[in-house]
This record gives structure tokens, sequence and C-alpha cells, in this order.
């Protein structure tokens, strides 16, 4: 919405009454006729959230309708719609083109972007000249004819190939996917899907999405998850589409039948339009993989060759396990699938988080030739980073025989940060055993020699250890941790087998958990229920309001929350859920609870404990944190669970 009209909107808002177009004209500094002009297309602007203008001679106008709608029009995944850069508002203008297939009036797409018709004009020539050059936009055809309007033409294939490309250039595709996985009727996406061009509706095409799973045996990346919605979207919005057929030089893995069952339901068993779902289906990446049913026959050679090439470099100490060579595969086969058919891969790079080593350099060299080679398909820097993260990360990192590292994980208070490293090395690092989780306090040399410790993983830089230290630079993510740790161990020397050092186990904490302080902690878990969410700056301060009643131990457990967070946030990405812990002085037990919003839908957890709180006390939050990561059932029930439901569950958690 442009700024004037945003002003406008601001002083009716402000107002309990009529606001005279004198007025408006003489605050915005500007004519009255302009005014009028104004208000006749913010009128447009709000009559999308069923708010109207009102008007009464001699008094001037004011806001009517459903008001209360407009507090929110600049949340959620409707806002990208709104104040997009140069470059977004081109994409968002070819989406619309390849949705409405048809000539459109460039005031149908100001409408639309809450620009001017010179602003659009402008856009689509830059488009012409820079986006529709490259890439599945070149198969398409853009005119945009003088006092007539804008069109896009071209295959049905490459008009949703195009529509794809340019909503995820505009929307993340894991922001959009958590918002169709977590709202079973979303009315910011319902709005927007309408302004792009959409008519499906989401029901309808989840309950395709859910028959894919079970067709195909998998469950979709969150990535591939938001283009199945859209290609979805697209498929029944556009059900007379065209007939033809793309023609490419790889043929689908998935079957004719599975496509045509998939789609019977929806009475569409047009040939076409099942050729064109065997192929998306072919093309994407699954986060859970039972079997091989669409991997493509040709991808499992190259893989074979890339385990050949990498034993022999010594790159990798052992063959590819049964279930990292389906992985490789599978990955492999989906990159390849996309490229080919023009669908958008993830924009993911590891490589800024991750250097670039030697076995790295190795699987770029082999991979690259042997699919350009076969496929003709060019393999970025991106594309093959997974590979090189999974294998290292799976890869043994000493010879057989040789014990598995022993590793202490600390953080400052050893209560969350810590908890959360080591579940995530229990979960994907088998050659590592945890064998304890420490605070600053009991962090010593003396205590890392008789524990016999091989790594000190810790969040907090330790230039004294003696051994070697892995440093987690804040804020903490699953995900980069995952890689600059395989990363590392892969460097690591190997520690030699000593008779005389402690049993090779996971220690940790498990086995000295109190059931009884458990149990306290746990039956006085507070969820708290908010309808919009705390604002960042001051989610601290709320926390400190819900357990303390004294102004000043607010003011002391809010500085507390505020000194560890400048040590780096803590979130945890896949689940959108956002920790909070400390110790403080303040407290006298340990407190754990939880504060949920549902618009936009925001979970917060907090873990306090107190300043000198007992291993007992420690070892009972830890366990909330670890489930995070390995009870994955744990995180969602946080996110969307009842109270009774959320305290069975921690009582579950008690071993």
């Amino acid at each position: 919405m442009k700024l004037r009209l945003e002003r406008i909107l601001e002083l009716l808002l402000s107002s309990n009454s009529y606001v005279s177009i004198q007025d408006l004209a003489l605050h915005l500094n500007t004519g009255e006729r302009t005014i009028f002009r104004d208000i006749g297309e913010l009128s447009y602007n709000l009559s999308k959230y069923d708010v109207v203008i009102e008007k009464k001679h001699g008094s001037g106008i004011r806001l009517g309708g459903n008001v209360e709608n407009l507090c929110r029009r600049r949340g959620g995944i409707k806002s990208y719609l709104a104040d997009l850069t140069p470059l977004k508002r081109q994409y968002a203008e070819i989406v619309y083109l390849c949705n409405i297939r048809r000539t459109v009036k460039l005031g149908e797409l100001a409408n639309l972007l809450q620009v001017s018709d010179s602003c659009v004009s402008a856009d689509l020539h830059d488009a012409s000249r820079s986006i529709m050059k490259d890439g599945v936009f070149a198969r398409l055809s853009l005119e945009c004819r003088r006092g007539i309007g804008a069109e896009i033409s071209g295959s049905e294939w490459y008009l949703r190939m195009s529509a794809l490309s340019g909503i995820i250039a505009i929307i993340p595709a894991e922001e959009l996917g958590r918002a169709l996985i977590n709202n079973t009727e979303n009315a910011e996406l319902k709005q927007l899907q309408i302004a792009l061009g959409f008519t499906a509706g989401y029901d309808r095409i989840m309950s395709i999405i859910r028959r894919a799973e079970q067709e195909t045996d998998s469950y979709y990346s969150l990535f591939d998850f938001s283009l199945f919605y859209l290609y979805m979207c697209m498929t029944l919005s556009h059900p007379e589409g065209t007939d033809d057929t793309a023609v490419f030089p790889i043929e689908p893995a998935v079957s004719e039948k599975a496509a045509a069952d998939i789609l019977a339901p929806e009475q569409i068993d047009r040939p076409e339009e099942i050729f064109r779902l065997r192929c998306f289906l072919s093309a994407l990446e699954p986060a859970q993989l039972s079997g091989q049913g669409y991997i493509h026959a040709d991808i499992a050679p190259l893989v074979d060759h890339l385990e050949t090439e990498l034993l022999e470099n010594r790159n990798i100490h052992a063959p590819f396990e049964t279930g990292l060579r389906n992985l490789l595969c599978s990955i492999l086969s989906s990159v390849i699938y996309k490229k080919m058919y023009g669908i958008p891969c993830s924009e993911r790079d590891y490589s800024a988080g991750v250097p670039v080593r030697q076995t790295g350099m190795a699987i770029r060299q082999i991979l690259s030739l042997l699919v350009k080679n076969r496929y003709g398909v060019e393999l970025m820097l991106r594309d093959i980073e997974p590979f090189r993260v999974l294998i290292k990360a799976a890869d043994a990192v000493r010879p057989p025989g040789n014990r598995r590292v022993r590793v202490a994980v600390s953080c400052f208070e050893g209560i969350c940060l810590a908890q959360l490293i080591a579940s995530v090395l229990r979960q994907y690092f088998q050659d590592i055993a945890v064998v304890d989780i420490v605070g600053a306090v009991a962090l010593t040399s003396g205590y890392l020699e008789n524990r016999h410790i091989d790594l000190l993983v810790s969040t907090m830089e330790i230039n004294d250890a003696g051994i070697p230290c892995f440093f987690v630079r804040p804020p903490f993510s699953e995900e980069t941790f995952r890689s600059e740790f395989a990363s590392y161990l892969s460097r690591m020397p190997v520690p030699g087998t000593d008779s005389s050092e402690a049993p090779d186990t996971d220690g940790g904490f498990a086995e000295k958990i109190s059931p009884e302080k458990a149990e306290s902690i746990f039956s006085s878990f507070k969820v708290t229920e908010l309808q919009r969410p705390v604002k960042e700056r001051k989610i601290t301060a709320y926390i400190a309001m819900l357990l303390l009643d004294e102004k000043a131990s607010r003011q002391k457990l809010k500085n507390d929350f505020d000194r560890r967070e400048e040590g780096g946030s803590v979130y945890l990405e896949m689940h959108n859920i956002r920790l909070f812990h400390c110790r403080s002085s303040v407290v006298s037990k340990p407190v754990a609870g939880l504060i949920r919003s549902c618009r936009p839908v925001t979970t917060v957890l907090y873990l306090v404990a107190p300043e000198k709180a007992t291993h007992d006390e420690l070892s009972a939050l830890s366990l909330i944190t670890s489930a995070l990561i390995e009870r994955p059932d744990f995180a969602e029930t946080l996110r969307k669970e009842t109270d009774a439901e959320i305290r069975r569950q921690l009582f579950s958690l008690i071993p």
C-alpha cells in the first residue's frame, strides 16, 4: 500500500469519529482532490479485509465493517504481497499472468500490488529483459501491448513451473510449508492463493498429497511439500489446461497407474495430466524413504561409481551402508529430475557455513562429471553439499577395532543448549559417545582428564582445556551444527584404544535422574495461550511476569534471560519453537512452561533453574530439551496439544 494511503488509514484508525477531507488534506500536506482519489484506492484495498469506508455528508469519513481484521494485515504469508522489492514484484506479476491465462490490463496488476500502472509497465519491461531470459521463464513468451495489456503464453508445463519458481522467489518455501502443515484452513493463505489466481481449496489439495504419500511410500521434505501443494493448486485451478505434452530426455520414475490412482478421486483422467503428475512426483525429494519406488534406475550406478572413487582415493573409510546408499540415490535422482524438468530446486546452500574440504571437492568432481556426461545437467556446489554432509556424517572416522570418540558437552548453565547438542550427537553420530553434559562451573581440566574425554563440544570458547575443542557458534541451528561438526570430525585425529580407560558408553544424565524431582517440575508445567505473539523484545519480560509477582524479582529474572540471550538464541527451525533458558537466584526451584499464540503460530518454551541448582534438578529439566531432538512427536505435542496431553507426554519421559 502506498505511504499516503497508509497514513490516511492510520488517521482513520486513531479516530473514534468521522474525519473530514479537509483535515486529511491538512495532515498530509496535499490537496482535497488528491485525498478523494486516494480514498477510492484505499476503499478497494480494504475490501479484501471486509472493511468499508463510511461517508457522511458534512462530517467526513470513517472505517466500518470488520475493522479488527486490519490488525493482522501485516502478519503472516500475505504480507509478502505488500512492500515487495522491485524484483519480487516482477515475480509476482509473472506468477499472476501465468495463472490467469488471459490478457490482463495493467491496472489489474497495479491494484493487486498497490502500485501505479506506470510502475507495472516498467516492471514488465525489466522482466522481459532479465527474468524471462533465463531457465524455465525463457520457454514462455511475455507480451505487453500499450492500451491492451499484458499476457504470458507457452506450454502448460512451463507455465506451471514458471509460476512455481516465481512464488518461491517471493515466499520462503519452508515458511510456506510450515503454514500449510500447521493450519487446516488458513485465511491468509487462502487470500494469497486467490490474489495470485488460484481457486483450488486447501482440503482438496491436502487429500491429494496424502494419497500421493501413501502411493509413493514417502513423506516429502518441507520444500518439496510446498512445491507439491502449489503444483496441485495450478492443476486444479486450471482443469482445462492445454493438451500439449512436454517431451523430456528422461522418463518419469513414478508409474502411470500410481499417478492415475492419485488423480482418480478428482475425476482427472486425461493422459497428459497423468503424465505431468508422473513427472512432478518423480522429482520430489522425500523426508522419509522406505523403498526405492521412484528413484530412477540409472541413478544407482552413479552412486556406486562415486563410492568406488571415494574408497580408492581414501576419502571415506568404509563402503556406504544400505540406508545411506538409498538416501544418496533419492537425493541425486530428485536433483537430476528437477533440473531436467525445470522444477525449482532448493536454494539452501551449505557452503556458506561449511568449508569445502578435500572430500567435498572429490564428490563434486566425480558427480559433476558423471551427471553431465549422462544427462547433460550442470550440478552447482549447493547441489553437491548435501552429499558431502551425509557421507561425512555417516562415514566411520576410525578404523575397525578402535573405540568411539568420548565427548563432553558444555554450555554456561548445562540445562538447555548442551542438552540439545548432546541429543543431536546421539541421533546422528554413531561414532560419538556422549559421556556427560556439564555447566561452566563443573568444567575443569581435572574433570576432563578423569573422565577420559577425547573431545569437548562447548558453546563457550575454551583455550586451556588440554584436549581438542569444538566451539558451537551462536545462534544454535541444528542443521548448521550437524554440517560443521561432521566436517570437523572427519579431520580430527582418531583416538587409540586404551584398556585402562572408562567403558565406551553414553553416560549423560539419563541414569542419574530423580523421578520425584522430574514429577514435581512436570506437574507444575504451565501452558499460556495468547491470541497474538509477544513482541520479540518483550518476551523475557513477559516470562518473568508469568513466574514472579514482585517487581524487583521480575526485573532480575528478565536480566538473567537477556544475559543468556546475548550468547545467541536457540531456535528449532523445523518445529518453529523458540527456547529461552537461564539460571537465576530469584527462583527457588526449577520451572518450565510454554507460551503459544495462534496469529501467527508461535511457540515459546522456557526453562529456569535456580542459581545453585542440584544435579537432580538439572537432570530433570534436561529431559525436556533432550526430547525435543530425540522425540519429534514431543515437539509436535508442545505446539498443538492440550495441557493434559502435554503433561501426559512429559511424565512419559521419566525413565
